[in-house]
């Protein structure tokens, strides 16, 4: 089996500005805008209104062969410092998310274990997954 996966920190939040989740995490976004921003295609190009959230994006895991629940146990492990700031902004109204890709050749699953759940649950992070079949 070839399966391959990325996992990315996403935070979002009402106000504020993205350098400042930046600062934070002590990490820098690969993608973010400002609440209250003029919105702009990744290109840079702009496009009609404001963004109504502040957001960023940290690329955490490249794409990386092997099995996706073990990479996530060792990201929670490099983000359990950061836990304070993940709670500060959920009690503001924002939420913190892993997004993870997982690419596979077959059918394909996973199994996270109650510490793994837990962690997440500790960390007030949430898991999205979205799965892909590889080219």
């Amino acid at each position: 089996m070839n399966d391959f996966y990325t996992i990315t920190l996403r935070v979002f939040h009402p106000a504020g500005c993205y350098e400042d989740m930046e600062t934070s995490l002590r990490m820098s976004a690969n993608i973010g805008h400002t609440a209250g921003t003029s919105r702009k295609t990744p290109t840079g190009d702009p496009l009609s209104g404001v963004y109504k959230q502040t957001a960023a994006s940290f690329n955490l895991v490249e794409k990386t062969p092997g099995y996706l629940v073990d990479g996530i146990g060792g990201v929670l492990s490099l983000l359990h410092p950061h836990r304070d700031y993940f709670f500060r902004v959920v009690q503001e109204g924002g939420r913190v998310a892993l997004y993870v890709g997982v690419f596979f050749e077959v059918m394909s699953g996973l199994c996270l274990d109650v510490e793994l759940m837990s962690s997440l649950v500790d960390m007030n992070i949430e898991l999205e997954v979205e799965y892909f079949e590889a080219p």
